[in-house]
C-alpha cells in the first residue's frame, strides 16, 4: 500500500510546477494509485476521496466483495404468519418403560471396559462390567457352586446306572435328581464369566458403582436407557397457563451444541393434552410432555432451552436470529442504504421461536436488512481488521 503522506506530496509537486509540465503531470496522475482499503477491498485513491465526500454521518461502508466472501447476505423485510412462543427450561428423560438396570451376577470387585462410560452407546447383551471374585474375603463363591453342581451331576449318573441294574431304588434317584436340580439352580453361567450384561440395547446414563468398589450379587451397577424414544418434560411459566393447550410443538437447544431442532421435524408429538399444576404444588410452573425419537446430543438426565411454540399471528415482522447485534443489552440490524453502504438500525424484539425473533419496531416492512453476516457489517463498523487470510492486500 502506498503511503498516503507520499500521494500528498507528490500532488503538491504537481500544483506547484509551470503550464509547461501540465501534460506529464495529467499523465502521472492519470495512473491510479491503487491500495487495498482498511476493509479488505482494493480501489484506488481517487476512488477513496470520493467515497469520502458521499460519506455520511453513521454510514458503514463494507465493499461488495467482501461482503461476499464473508456470507453477508441482504433480504427485504417481510410481514408472514409466525406463532405465539414462550421460552422455557426443559428436562431430558427416557420415555416411560425404556430404561433398565445392569445388575452384578456374582460378588467381587467391580471393573469397567474402557468403552463404558455415561453417554456410550451399548447393544444388548454386551458387557457393561467385570466383576472379579477371586482374592475375595468370601473366595469365589460361585466356582463352589460350580463344583456341587459337577458332582450333584456325577452322582445323578450314578445312582442312573445302578437304578438300571435294580441296584438302586426309586426313592435314591428321585433324591439324586433333586439335588442335581438344587445345584443347577444355585450355578450361575454367567457369575462363572463374571459378566454383567445389559438386557437392552440403549445408552448408558448412569453409573451407579466406581471402577474396584466390591458389589454383591444382584447390586445395581448402572442404568441403560432405550435409544428408541425419549421424554422431554417443558416447565411453562405458569402465567401462560390459559394458552398451555395451544402449545403442540418446540424448538429445542440442544445442551452443548447449540444446535437448534424442532421438535415436528422428527416426529415428536405432544403427549399431555393440557399442562396442569401438580397438586398442591407452589411451583411457578407447570410440565409440558414431549415424546420424541432419540436425537443426537440428547442426553438423558440434561437440561435445554426451548421455545414452546403455539398459536398462529398473521402479518408480523420477523428476522433470523443471525441478524441481530445485541450491543450493551440493545438489539440492532443494519439496513442497506446504498450499495456498499449500511446503517445500524435499534430495534424492538418481541416473542422468538427460537430460529426467528419477532421485531416490533425500528425498522419497516420493505427494508433492506442484512439477514446473515451481521458480525462481519458490525467489524466493518468499529474499524476492526479483517481475519488474516481474507484481505487482498499484495
Amino acid at each position: 500500500m502506498k503511503n498516503y503522506s507520499t500521494i500528498a506530496i507528490i500532488a503538491l509537486l504537481c500544483a506547484a510546477c509551470t503550464h509547461n509540465h501540465a501534460e506529464t503531470d495529467h499523465h502521472h496522475h492519470s495512473h491510479t494509485d491503487s491500495h487495498v482499503h482498511e476493509h479488505g477491498t482494493a480501489h484506488s485513491h481517487d476512488e477513496d476521496e470520493h467515497a469520502d465526500e458521499h460519506k455520511h454521518a453513521g454510514e458503514i461502508i463494507l465493499h461488495d466483495e467482501v461482503a461476499q466472501r464473508f456470507g453477508v447476505t441482504v433480504d427485504t423485510l417481510r410481514t408472514a404468519s409466525f406463532h405465539n412462543t414462550v421460552t422455557c427450561s426443559g428436562q431430558i428423560m427416557p420415555a416411560s418403560g425404556s430404561d433398565a438396570l445392569v445388575a452384578a451376577t456374582t460378588d467381587g470387585i467391580v471393573d469397567f471396559p474402557q468403552s463404558v462410560a455415561p453417554g456410550a452407546k451399548v447393544s444388548r447383551g454386551s458387557a457393561i462390567a467385570v466383576i472379579n471374585s477371586q482374592n475375595t474375603s468370601t473366595g469365589n463363591i460361585n466356582a463352589a457352586k460350580a463344583a456341587a453342581l459337577e458332582a450333584a451331576e456325577t452322582e445323578l449318573n450314578r445312582i442312573s446306572a445302578l437304578y438300571k441294574e435294580k441296584l438302586a431304588t426309586i426313592a435314591e434317584l428321585n433324591a439324586a435328581k433333586a439335588e442335581y436340580a438344587r445345584a443347577k439352580a444355585e450355578y450361575s453361567p454367567a457369575a462363572a464369566t463374571g459378566r454383567a450384561t445389559t438386557p437392552i440395547s440403549g445408552i448408558i446414563t448412569e453409573l451407579l458403582v466406581k471402577r474396584g468398589q466390591y458389589v454383591t450379587t444382584g447390586e445395581a451397577i448402572a442404568t441403560v436407557a432405550s435409544d428408541d424414544k425419549l421424554t422431554l418434560r417443558i416447565d411453562l411459566p405458569r402465567r401462560h397457563y390459559s394458552e398451555a393447550s395451544s402449545f403442540n410443538d418446540a424448538v429445542i437447544t440442544l445442551p452443548y451444541s447449540g444446535r437448534t431442532v424442532r421438535l415436528s421435524d422428527e416426529g415428536g408429538r405432544r403427549t399431555s393434552a393440557d399442562a396442569l399444576p401438580a397438586a398442591g404444588s407452589a411451583s411457578s410452573y407447570v410440565p409440558v410432555y414431549f415424546t420424541v425419537s432419540r436425537i443426537p446430543g440428547l442426553i438423558p438426565e440434561s437440561s435445554f432451552t426451548a421455545s414452546l411454540i403455539g398459536s398462529k399471528r398473521n402479518n408480523v415482522l420477523t428476522v433470523p436470529l443471525e441478524a441481530l447485534s445485541e450491543q450493551q443489552g440493545e438489539f440492532f440490524v443494519y439496513e442497506q442504504i446504498h450499495p456498499e453502504r449500511y446503517i445500524k438500525r435499534r430495534v424492538r424484539t418481541g416473542q422468538s421461536d427460537g430460529r426467528k425473533v419477532e421485531i416490533i419496531e425500528g425498522v419497516n416492512p420493505g427494508t433492506l436488512i442484512v439477514m446473515n453476516g451481521a458480525t462481519t457489517v458490525r467489524l466493518a463498523e468499529s474499524g476492526a481488521a479483517i481475519p488474516e487470510g481474507h484481505s487482498h492486500n499484495h
